[in-house]
């Protein structure tokens, strides 16, 4: 019984301890090779997909999430049995920045699902360009279009 728990408890402290290392090193990438520049939005393919806890509505044969116009997700929720509160937007994001590195135009892209109803074409926003590589970017962690974007 305390060979188990012990166990149990050197598993979860490792997990823990290579979680945080991870994120340190992601960290530290985007400290040292990043600089944040502007950019701004280019386009913006909106759908939606319906999730409930684990319950979700995926492609024929998958565990992908089924993307679909919003304006079907309410009538393909009703089918499958869900309410509409299980229906998300999502955004995949085109935008085009100009690199520190030899101020030519780049574009990138971003995936946010949620509260997408701000991202609109235009719209400016920061994003990490890479010191040494021009054509290479990261978007913010959370949602850059909501103004509580994690930098």
């Amino acid at each position: 019984m305390f060979g188990r728990l012990v166990t149990k408890a050197v598993v979860f402290g490792g997990v823990t301890i290579g979680a945080y290392g991870l994120n340190a090193y992601d960290n530290h990438d985007l400290n040292t090779n990043y600089t944040l520049v502007e950019a701004k939005v280019v386009s913006v393919k909106k759908d939606c997909f319906i999730k409930a806890g684990k319950s979700k509505v995926v492609y024929k044969d998958t565990s992908d999430l089924a993307y679909m116009p919003c304006e079907i997700a309410p009538a393909v929720a009703a089918d499958n049995g869900f309410s509409k509160t299980a229906i998300t937007e999502h955004a995949v994001v085109t935008y085009s920045y100009r690199s520190p590195v030899d101020k030519r135009s780049y574009q990138g892209t971003l995936e946010r699902s949620g509260d997408i109803k701000a991202i609109k074409n235009g719209k400016k926003f920061q994003v990490h360009a890479h010191k040494t590589d021009a054509d290479k970017s990261r978007a913010p962690k959370g949602n850059p279009f909501s103004g509580k974007a994690g930098v």
